[in-house]
């Protein structure tokens, strides 16, 4: 007798050991909280370890700056059908994220001299996953490295999707390198891009965005705003968005703005390369290349309400001229977390003014 009680209690052991794994186990959501560099450099390491069907990093509001303590802000999907969501924002007593504010400049993340802010990469053996980034704002003012991307660096795999929405990329300084503001590179994935804000950013080529697709892949952006990207390089022939496509690939740029960028007479403000470039709603500077599609273009005084600040005056004629529901979509708030559409339609760029206009008259809203 005593010898079956025996058995019987080390089955219950083993079957109560089996459930303490159990959160363990795909098919479970993985959600942290944190408030310092170290916490989001450790929480963002996580994300190649946790087999998590969810991972959601809340990271609260104020400044991260990485040291060679605290070590690189970056994050590798290895799991295939995993939701990764990294988010700012967010606020709370005793330090939880019980709040969240849409600003992406309430929560800024700094990079450092030989690493880029903030390091993204679903990986080439991971499929059906979607990484999802928001509510951040990323600077880089001492980035001395020669690789790409000061501020921002991607690489979406095929089958694998990103979404980037309420981000802004300030002074991504990168001296010695090229496309300051961000390189992504999405090789038979959907990427998408929306109310992205880029300013004040330079690099010895292109200090703004370079986006490239290949392999089939799909890149939809829409409600970017870049100002005031340059180019140290005597060679450069662009500063503010750079796309390019490879190999069947398409991209998508809708209700943007790319003016007031390099000042030189040859660097273009917008220049693309490669076939399956459809441009709608999209008002530039100088342009460079070849697209497939140009619906509804406009250039000239876009009517910033000052230098270096692409928030729209009361005058300015991308006010309530944007298309509705562009591929990617517009978002349901713009940069600032304001509405995304105040007035009749929504506004072209990252930020909807926060005034409404009738007959000629302005009124709060």
């Amino acid at each position: 007798m005593s010898f079956r009680l025996s058995l019987h209690n080390r089955f219950l052991r083993c079957l109560a050991g089996l459930f303490l794994l159990l959160p363990a186990l795909p098919g479970h959501a993985l959600s942290t909280c944190v408030g310092t560099a170290q916490q989001l450099h450790d929480a963002l390491a996580s994300v190649a370890l946790s087999s998590d069907i969810n991972v959601v990093i809340k990271v609260r509001t104020g400044t991260y700056i990485q040291t060679a303590g605290t070590g690189n802000f970056s994050a590798t999907v290895t799991h295939s059908n995993q939701i990764v969501e990294i988010s700012g924002g967010w606020s709370g007593s005793n330090n939880d994220c019980q709040n969240k504010s849409f600003d992406a400049a309430d929560t800024i993340i700094i990079g450092g001299a030989t690493n880029t802010a903030l390091y993204l990469n679903t990986g080439n053996a991971v499929s059906g996953s979607v990484l999802s980034v928001h509510d951040l704002t990323l600077a880089n003012n001492g980035y001395t490295a020669t690789g790409s991307g000061a501020c921002l660096m991607t690489y979406v795999s095929a089958n694998n999707e990103a979404v980037f929405e309420r981000l802004q990329m300030v002074e991504c300084l990168a001296p010695n390198a090229s496309n300051a503001a961000g390189y992504l590179e999405n090789t038979g994935g959907l990427l998408t891009l929306r109310d992205v804000y880029v300013r004040a950013s330079l690099a010895k080529s292109n200090g703004g965005l370079s986006i490239s697709t290949y392999g089939g892949g799909t890149t939809r952006l829409s409600h970017l705003s870049i100002t005031n990207t340059n180019s140290s390089g005597f060679d450069s022939l662009s500063s503010g968005l750079y796309l390019a496509n490879f190999t069947n690939s398409f991209t998508y740029l809708s209700n943007s703005v790319i003016w007031g960028n390099d000042p030189d007479a040859v660097t273009a403000d917008l220049n693309t390369f490669g076939n399956g470039m459809f441009l709608t709603r999209v008002h530039y500077g100088k342009r460079s290349g070849t697209v497939t599609s140009n619906i509804s273009p406009s250039t000239g005084d876009p009517g910033f309400v000052a230098y270096n600040d692409p928030h729209l005056r009361a005058d300015s004629i991308l006010i309530d001229s944007g298309i509705t529901n562009p591929l990617g979509g517009s978002g349901t708030f713009d940069a600032n977390g304001l509405p995304r559409t105040l007035g009749g339609a929504v506004d072209v760029g990252a930020f909807e003014s926060e005034l409404l206009f009738t007959d000629g008259f302005q009124t709060e809203p």
